[in-house]
């Protein structure tokens, strides 16, 4: 009876361990960046079409940040023929940095797989994520650069500001280019 007392504490005690809850805002935010990526990821696979996410500061909020979400209605990437699927996101008091300290385990991403202030992740039909910036239309062609891997650096702010003790409170989050899937990082 002992026994089997003790094999359903530790068990218990390992999946307690493993839901873990975010601790930062970070990585909170992180966390709500790395779902929405997955639901427009998925929406470009099940539907075969090129899906972009803008990521940028509002206009009406210049210190949180927006993501909006577009696919091609007719799997062209004209101008024309996009279409907003899927109502915005915006996560109040935080930025994105591209210019991120190393910390823990977290692989380095190239200078050029950073996502910086503003800018577009695009899902193709295949379910690759690339880095793309705006044209002159204001949105990337189709055939943007795939990447090994996309990183977001992300922080939050007060009043716009990164200060005091959130400027430890950083999560870095990691695109793999040929699957699209998110890995988190937090220091």
């Amino acid at each position: 009876m002992l026994v089997v007392i003790a094999i359903i504490a530790i068990l218990m005690s390992i999946g307690l361990s493993a839901m873990r809850l975010p601790v930062s805002r970070s990585e909170m935010a992180a966390n709500e960046i790395s779902r929405a990526l997955g639901y427009a990821r998925s929406f470009a696979v099940a539907r075969n079409r090129t899906v972009w996410v803008r990521l940028a500061t509002p206009e009406d909020a210049p210190n949180d940040l927006e993501l909006r979400f577009y696919f091609s209605a007719d799997g062209s990437g004209a101008q024309d023929s996009i279409e907003q699927f899927r109502r915005r996101t915006v996560i109040e008091d935080l930025t994105i940095s591209n210019t991120l300290d190393e910390f823990g385990d977290r692989p380095e991403a190239p200078a050029e797989a950073r996502l910086d202030t503003e800018g577009f992740i695009l899902f193709s039909p295949a379910g690759e994520a690339h880095l793309a910036q705006g044209t002159g239309n204001g949105f990337p062609s189709p055939d943007a650069q795939l990447r090994r891997t996309i990183e977001l650096g992300i922080q939050p702010t007060r009043a716009g500001r990164v200060a005091g003790k959130l400027q430890t409170q950083i999560s870095a989050l990691h695109i793999q280019g040929s699957s699209g899937a998110t890995i988190l990082y937090t220091k």
